[in-house]
């Protein structure tokens, strides 16, 4: 069935799965040493995928327009990126940050284009990845810019995708869930990003309490269009100063706190953001490049370097390569060409996941794509891990032909295959290929 070049591109994507982790585990034995492991991890990469562009690239997506100016547009940041290298510092950010942004990556978009790719990633995150995380639950504190939040944030895409699998497979994913949320109260992000996977997941029960299919696809088309009209909204509000979303907490006569893991206070609703797209845009402006940003690794001035109780003024004296926001890091890098192109990226997908689709998973991925397009202002910072792995997967679902093409009982099939250890449906599996 498969050629050479073939059976090395199934076989490269169990390296896929396990070189996005490694840098998490290692991190535990050797604190200190992300930029080499990382390094270690991804080159070799990007080099199967360079040996295999002919398979990666024989797809129905390589004609994409809003692919391919994406990645244009992340060609623009390698390149810039190279003209920023001044110290060794800059160095190791382009070669830890820059290159895997725009090498890889996206690349990830095209590997899933193969639905017997996604079954190994799935599958090989669910039996290995995941029952090794549980380290994470008793050493997390060695493992530096680790925790296991950052570790399972695949376990979204699971809830998503639990109501097709069996009771034993729905309990291991809720108890992980559930671990996942409580471990960490202020991290806010997991805990949103649990909640809505569990919101968009209890819209598998609308069609057996009497909600026909045309009404669930127009509520999920509704949805994707007020989830990505909001940002935009959002911004204009917020430069004329009408309404910023971020200090909310200025509005409430009161606001709730709990004990982070040092035992102090803090607010769930405190602004952390303002003050680094404040720190962007004046350096955006300053140097006169709103159109196409500073490139990759480029820096700005960090006002965090006049907090006292924190050494920022150390870790950012030469500036901040990067911010917690995904789509601020694009403004950053790319400026307003590479930030749209990759918005229009996120709203092109979704909308081919809810309108272009025969099953409810696609459609659920399109709700979550949707929502990560209007989070990624918020968070989702472009990182070596697992988060950055499954966004990128969850966008190659999408634009996946293939699988928007299946049925629900042929969904319903090809999900739980990835559950069996003794795989009964090769032949199904070798037709998808």
């Amino acid at each position: 069935m498969y050629n050479k070049s073939s059976k090395i591109f199934v076989k490269s994507a169990k390296w896929v799965i396990y070189s996005f982790f490694m840098p998490a585990l290692v991190m535990l034995l050797f604190p200190g040493k992300i930029a080499i492991v990382t390094i270690a991890c991804c080159y070799p990469l990007i080099f199967l995928m360079i040996y295999n562009y002919k398979v990666l690239f024989n797809t129905d997506i390589r004609h994409n327009i809003y692919l391919n100016l994406f990645l244009f547009s992340n060609l623009i940041i390698l390149i810039r990126g190279i003209f920023n290298i001044e110290s060794k510092y800059d160095l190791g950010l382009f070669l830890v940050g820059t290159v895997p942004l725009t090498l890889l990556y996206p690349y990830i978009i095209y590997w899933v284009q193969r639905p017997v790719i996604l079954q190994i990633f799935l599958k090989k995150f669910y039996y290995i990845i995941l029952p090794f995380s549980l380290i994470f639950l008793f050493f997390h504190n060695l493992a530096a810019g680790f925790s296991f939040i950052d570790v399972v944030s695949p376990i979204y895409i699971f809830i998503i995708l639990s109501p097709y699998l069996s009771k034993k497979h729905k309990l291991i994913i809720i108890t992980i869930s559930i671990i996942s949320f409580f471990f960490d109260l202020t991290s806010r992000a997991n805990m949103i990003n649990i909640i809505v996977a569990y919101l968009i997941s209890f819209t598998f029960l609308f069609k057996k309490i009497g909600i026909s299919t045309k009404i669930t696809n127009r509520l999920f088309n509704y949805i994707r269009i007020i989830l990505l009209v909001s940002p935009i909204v959002l911004i204009i509000l917020g430069i004329t100063g009408i309404f910023n979303i971020f200090a909310m907490n200025d509005s409430l006569s009161s606001s709730a706190s709990i004990k982070n893991s040092s035992n102090n206070e803090q607010e769930l609703l405190v602004d952390s953001r303002t003050t680094i797209y404040s720190d962007v845009f004046i350096e955006l402006k300053n140097q006169n490049s709103y159109f196409f940003g500073l490139g990759g690794n480029g820096k700005t001035h960090s006002s965090l370097t006049s907090i006292s109780y924190a050494n920022f003024d150390k870790i950012y004296q030469g500036g901040r390569p990067q911010t917690e926001s995904g789509m601020l890091n694009f403004i950053q890098w790319g400026g307003i060409f590479s930030s749209c192109l990759y918005f229009l990226l996120i709203t092109y997908a979704a909308y081919l996941a809810i309108k272009k689709s025969n099953n409810w998973f696609i459609k659920a991925i399109g709700l979550w794509i949707a929502y990560k397009g209007i989070f990624s202002f918020i968070s989702d910072s472009q990182e070596y891990d697992n988060n950055t792995l499954f966004l990128m997967i969850t966008i190659g679902i999408a634009l996946n032909t293939t699988l928007r093409n299946l049925s629900e009982k042929e969904m319903k099939l090809f999900l739980q295959t990835i559950f069996r250890k003794n795989n009964g449906t090769k032949r199904y599996i070798s037709a998808l290929y």
